[in-house]
């Protein structure tokens, strides 16, 4: 009894160690960190000293054409052009009966829920220092950005669904991701040049979204198992 009590306690702890160590090598829980570390910085001290370098920097800026491309970022990462841009995605993917790509686009979508509830639970008021100008009327709290997570989501969904749908055709790959990350840096750039958001309203925002995409793509392993339309993930969570 007490020998089977000693092993049953060793196969635990090595079950406990395996656990660990998957979760170390994990993407998605460096991410959360990362966002932890934010949010608890953010509730000790209120405004960071690199948020406010940060925006003031940007908007010293003063060439012709950005202030129209932060214009057009705040308007591409508001909630009516991402519901509308996953409304299309997600009828796509249903029509063509990609269910394991489209599951993963609608739990990332779900995991949106999340930016309004930490808003409230953290409170960070937004950027109102002398020398930051606020070009836009935003409405509630700051922290993290509503753009930047929301888009992340959704925008960066597209890119994982285009590696899946698209898997082998390294060109239509390269073109998802050029496109989709070049929006995402307009529209997290957008939120700190239009006195929008804090710098580390942006890097939290993305951060979760990227946690979130990760978990979604796990789970779709798990529910779907690894068939043909799901070869590309291992390239998608180790690149």
């Amino acid at each position: 009894m007490y020998k089977s009590a000693l092993e049953h306690d060793a196969l635990a702890r090595i079950w406990l160690a395996a656990g660990l160590r998957h979760m170390l090598r994990a993407p998605a829980f460096w991410l959360g960190m990362i966002a932890i570390s934010l949010a608890a910085s953010v509730i000790a001290f209120g405004v960071l000293p690199g948020d406010v370098e940060t925006s003031r920097s940007f908007q010293r800026l003063e060439w012709s054409w950005l202030v129209g491309l932060m214009e057009f970022g705040d308007l591409v990462g508001g909630k009516v052009w991402l519901f509308t841009l996953f409304g299309a995605m997600a009828t796509c993917l249903l029509l063509f009966r990609r269910w394991k790509e489209s599951s993963v686009l609608w739990l990332a979508a779900a995991f949106y829920v999340f930016s309004p509830v930490l808003k409230q639970a953290i409170g960070r008021p937004r950027p109102n220092l002398e020398g930051i100008e606020v070009l836009v009327n935003p409405v509630g709290y700051s922290f993290p950005s509503g753009h930047a997570m929301g888009s992340g989501l959704i925008i960066g969904g597209a890119i994982v669904v285009a590696f899946l749908v698209f898997r082998g055709n390294r060109l239509i790959q390269a073109l998802a991701a050029g496109a989709g990350f070049g929006v995402l840096l307009i529209i997290g750039s957008s939120r700190v040049y239009l006195g929008a958001h804090w710098a580390s309203d942006v890097i939290a925002g993305y951060a979760l979204a990227a946690m979130f995409l990760l978990i979604a793509l796990s789970v779709a392993r798990w529910r779907f198992g690894r068939s043909e339309t799901m070869t590309a993930e291992p390239e998608l969570l180790n690149g």
